[in-house]
């Protein structure tokens, strides 16, 4: 359901974006925080909230996703222009909170970027009630000269075109393309009941169920033009997960599945048996939840040859060590 334009022009201009020359300073973070079990796999759909001991939820909350990871936008406890957009960020004290169902976890100390939190195996603290995020409805309003004014600025501009709305209940939900079709760049993402997949069309679906006002969600193409998240500047909600399902579409790192277009997903969760990468498919490490196995293995020499032509061919892709998926 990624809603990309990929046309040439639109390549052009999303590499410009995501290696821009400088990014706008701002006194916003955003943390990581990864969430495992006692033994130490990965736990979605948790609720985390930072803060400190005496309000868990000061400084924001979110919710886990299939890699067990939330990334949560959070204002800048340090000293006014601490974050100059170089260097690293300065840590701040915050106490990070997570719970699934009745387990939960803490940490607590100076904190910069992200943490770790591993839930107890049963008991433990948790977020207040009310920090779970909320879902926002509607769709956002574009005003599409504005839009074309903004995309007119970049050297190799997209065609400006308006993208339909996030749709309740949702179809193909979890590949790539804008529901179960690609209306913007016409590259069959999904064709004759088949459709490409990888992590990041995966996550950035999952993302957008959560926040409609996240990265290309509702049809907001005007967010092309925001710098990606790095020095300082902390990006749009679902941006990352956009770059990483855009950035591997043409790549060993998308799979294709027979999918059934007429099958609605209700649930913000990606149906895993259904879309899962069969074995033999290539996975970034880390991203081994979204095997069907949920296993992988180290690559031969064949396969090994096959991710080093694909880095060369594509240097956007992820320097992360790579995997197979397992039988």
């Amino acid at each position: 359901m990624v809603r990309a334009a990929r046309t040439a022009a639109a390549t052009a201009a999303l590499a410009i974006l995501i290696h821009p020359i400088a990014a706008e300073t701002q006194n916003t973070r955003t943390m990581t925080v990864s969430v495992v079990d006692p033994a130490d796999h990965p736990v979605r759909d948790a609720l985390v909230c930072i803060g400190t001991d005496a309000d868990r939820n000061a400084f924001g909350a979110a919710r886990t996703d299939a890699l067990g990871k939330a990334r949560v936008p959070i204002a800048d406890a340090g000293p006014e222009g601490a974050q100059s957009g170089l260097g690293a960020l300065p840590a701040m004290a915050a106490t990070v909170t997570a719970n699934v169902g009745t387990r939960g976890g803490t940490v607590r100390g100076a904190i910069a970027t992200g943490a770790t939190v591993r839930l107890q195996a049963s008991g433990g603290p948790a977020c207040p009630a009310d920090t779970a995020p909320t879902q926002v409805a509607g769709t956002m309003a574009i005003d599409p000269n504005a839009v074309l004014a903004g995309l007119a600025r970049l050297p190799n501009r997209p065609i400006g075109e308006r993208l339909g709305p996030l749709n309740r209940p949702e179809y193909c939900f979890g590949a790539a393309g804008q529901q179960c079709v690609d209306r913007i760049g016409r590259i069959g993402t999904c064709v004759l009941g088949s459709c490409l997949i990888n992590a990041g069309s995966w996550l950035h679906d999952e993302c957008c169920w959560r926040d409609r006002n996240g990265y290309l969600c509702s049809g907001q193409f005007e967010h092309v033009l925001t710098p990606p998240p790095g020095g300082g500047n902390p990006g749009i909600n679902c941006q990352v997960e956009f770059y990483a399902a855009f950035t591997r579409l043409d790549s060993i790192f998308s799979w294709r599945r027979n999918v059934d277009f007429a099958v609605a997903n209700s649930t913000g969760r990606v149906d895993h048996g259904a879309y899962c990468a069969p074995a033999g498919a290539y996975m970034i490490a880390g991203e081994e939840a979204m095997c069907c196995s949920r296993r992988v293995r180290q690559p031969n020499a064949v396969e090994s040859a096959a991710i080093v032509s694909a880095r060369a061919i594509n240097p956007l892709l992820p320097a992360t060590p790579a995997r197979i998926c397992a039988a």
